[in-house]
């Protein structure tokens, strides 16, 4: 009797010790990337965060921005890579038919915190030639504004982390400038920030590597200084905010969540001259596996529909699923019979990699019909 009580005992106190030591468990965290967190980076975050005592959830796409996560706009394939890892469970896939949207991912895994490494790939929004200056920033802004309200409004804290630098050669240092001030401010009034211009440094030789992507070395550096932010910042308690308002809708001319049904009036079939076209390196530079490029041609004839300027601008299709297309090796002074629509009749091209670097004009941007 006295040994069964001594055990009774010893299993209370056992009982009080554990209710009296603090707690060293960790939050909830869904960690969203781009091609940026494939690698060292995103394998060091995910570890370092994992280490911290957090339950994580990461879910990475090569080529992601709030187009694919958000329900707003319909589900689009991933074709650059998808990375996902959870508890006892990791796969690395080359493609996915449809990238989850934030809605279900966030039912399913009820985060607390959700990590957003994003932005790289809306510079091309920002380059965006069928918009103007304003229209531009507007789009970003709204995008980054929509990710982070849909994240509140589900009862999430936010923690973006921005791009980080680029070599001037692809992005200019302005145009990163610009998206580091547009998603600090835009992201930064619904959570934290992690600044990553100001801690890298592009160092790699361009054109030979891509201009965007880092080696081991310098990701994991940079992985190390966000996961000391993160870890810290995602253990905190949760502070109380207001309900998240509603945010503007984005014009109709920019949100199209379907293809529109393309009628004769937005076709044109010109006779046409290449005259210029922007260069296209090698599919190892390109960070999709899908891009455009721009060309100009001088009209000769046309042949159907209404078409009044003497030049036009021409968005093809010069790679695809990293083989690159006959339109590649095209040369001025070619002569072609084109089919065109707008290009913005398709909105998916938004996601893609967008070339353009002919000098401004005030010409529509084109793209041949599909099917023609």
């Amino acid at each position: 009797m006295n040994h069964c009580a001594a055990c009774l005992r010893l299993f209370l106190y056992s009982i009080v010790l554990l209710a009296a030591s603090p707690s060293k468990a960790g939050v909830r965290v869904l960690y969203l990337g781009d091609s940026l967190s494939f690698g060292a980076f995103g394998t060091t975050l995910d570890k370092q965060l994992r280490q911290s005592g957090n339950q994580v959830y990461t879910m990475v796409t090569g080529g992601a921005t709030p187009y694919y996560w958000l329900s707003d706009f319909e589900s689009v394939a991933g074709d650059a890579g998808h990375w996902v890892k959870q508890d006892g469970y990791e796969r690395r896939l080359r493609k996915t038919r449809a990238v989850p949207k934030i809605e279900p991912l966030i039912r399913k895994f009820h985060p607390d915190a959700v990590v957003v490494q994003c932005g790289t790939n809306l510079y091309a929004s920002l380059r965006d030639k069928r918009k103007t200056p304003v229209e531009r920033v507007r789009n970003v802004e709204y995008l980054v504004d929509r990710m982070c309200r849909v994240l509140e409004a589900e009862h999430c804290r936010v923690y973006w982390i921005t791009p980080p630098d680029s070599h001037e050669g692809k992005y200019p240092r302005e145009l990163q400038e610009q998206m580091r001030e547009i998603i600090k401010r835009m992201a930064g009034r619904h959570g934290r920030v992690f600044d990553s211009y100001a801690v890298t440094r592009y160092s790699d030789a361009y054109p030979k590597e891509d201009g965007i992507h880092y080696g081991p070395d310098q990701a994991t550096d940079w992985a190390r200084r966000v996961a000391r932010d993160v870890i810290t910042w995602a253990q905190q308690e949760h502070a109380s905010a207001p309900p998240a308002e509603p945010s503007d809708p984005l014009p109709e001319e920019t949100v199209r969540k379907a293809l529109p049904v393309l009628n004769e009036a937005n076709t044109v079939r010109v006779e046409a001259v290449l005259m210029e076209k922007t260069p296209f390196l090698h599919p190892e530079n390109s960070t999709y596996r899908n891009a455009l490029a721009c060309y100009e041609y001088e009209v000769v004839k046309v042949l159907e529909g209404n078409y009044p300027e003497p030049k036009l601008r021409v968005a093809h299709l010069v790679m695809r699923n990293s083989q690159l297309r006959p339109e590649i090796d095209w040369m001025p002074g070619r002569r072609e019979i084109l089919t065109l629509v707008p290009l913005a009749s398709y909105p998916d091209t938004e996601k893609l990699e967008t070339l353009d670097e002919l000098p401004e004009a005030n010409l529509p941007i084109l793209t041949p019909r599909q099917g023609s």
